[in-house]
């Protein structure tokens, strides 16, 4: 029943997931997230897929403060499931670890944006 787990490719779920991310409703994203794992009535494939999704997503950089909502979302219907389930210990480090290393990134470019400002203002009065 998961629309955000449609039969595309790589590429183009990846495209689609980072261009349409916002077209789901609150509601309808709660309700496919909650779905995904087999204690809900998904299966561990869609896990595994969703997981992959959200890496790739993480890669592209669009839609950081969508796509922190969805993987918040994600481990808050999942985290039981994913937490006994090892197989995926491995591609959840890989998600924490891209991440932490995207939010540096949009740390670094606010510290850049913020001198600028800070210059420009200065260079005004």
């Amino acid at each position: 029943s998961s629309g955000i787990n449609a039969e595309y490719g790589d590429i183009e779920l990846n495209v689609h997931f980072s261009t349409d991310i916002e077209l789901y409703t609150h509601f309808s994203t709660d309700i496919e997230l909650q779905s995904l794992a087999p204690l809900d009535g998904g299966t561990h494939e869609l896990v595994e897929r969703f997981t992959d999704i959200l890496i790739s997503a993480v890669k592209i950089r669009a839609n950081y403060d969508v796509l922190q909502a969805y993987i918040s979302v994600f481990l808050k219907y999942n985290r039981r499931y994913l937490i006994e389930t090892g197989s995926l210990h491995d591609k959840l480090a890989e998600l924490k670890s891209l991440h932490s290393e995207s939010w540096q990134e949009m740390q670094q470019k606010i510290q850049e944006c913020l001198c600028v400002t800070t210059f420009l203002k200065s260079a005004t009065l």
